[in-house]
């Protein structure tokens, strides 16, 4: 199986471009995991919450590839701890899913468009997260995932 993150971030901070380099080496460890990074709209200055949705919407389809399963990261999303994220990656694998894609949207969020495509929201949690800190949480959270699966000892309880 493969793993995709695609983002809408044209300026990501230093600690977070770092975070994410280290967790996707990991991550790769296990299975081949790539970070896709698109830039926002140009010009979005006169444009409505909506319209900048859209626009980036159909920047974001463009980086699904054909039979992903898409997980978009909502805050109404489903809520799952670590072991049942794992629980949930390692029935993926065994599904025969060869690639997920999870999807984070910009500052403002997602668009109709990206959670009609959608196969599963997830939540990171109740708290509401940037799209920039979100995209760490979740390449740790995948990283977690797959140690659990494979006896690693990084997870502790």
């Amino acid at each position: 199986m493969k793993m995709q993150i695609t983002a809408i971030d044209d300026k990501p901070e230093k600690f977070i471009k770092e975070g994410v380099t280290h967790f996707t080496k990991r991550i790769n460890y296990y299975i081949p995991c790539e970070l896709t990074l698109l830039k926002s709209p140009a010009n979005t200055n006169n444009l409505s919450t909506e319209e900048i949705k859209k626009a980036e919407s159909q920047k974001l389809q463009k980086a699904i590839k054909k039979g992903q399963y898409i997980i978009v990261l909502d805050e109404k999303g489903t809520e799952m701890n670590s072991r049942t994220f794992s629980s949930f990656i390692d029935a993926q694998i065994h599904k025969g899913t060869k690639s997920i894609n999870i999807i984070i949207g910009g500052a403002h969020g997602l668009h109709s468009t990206i959670y009609n495509r959608a196969d599963k929201q997830l939540s990171l949690s109740k708290f509401t997260l940037s799209h920039r800190l979100a995209r760490l949480i979740i390449c740790e959270q995948i990283y977690r995932a797959l140690t659990l699966l494979h006896n690693h000892p990084y997870h502790k309880e």
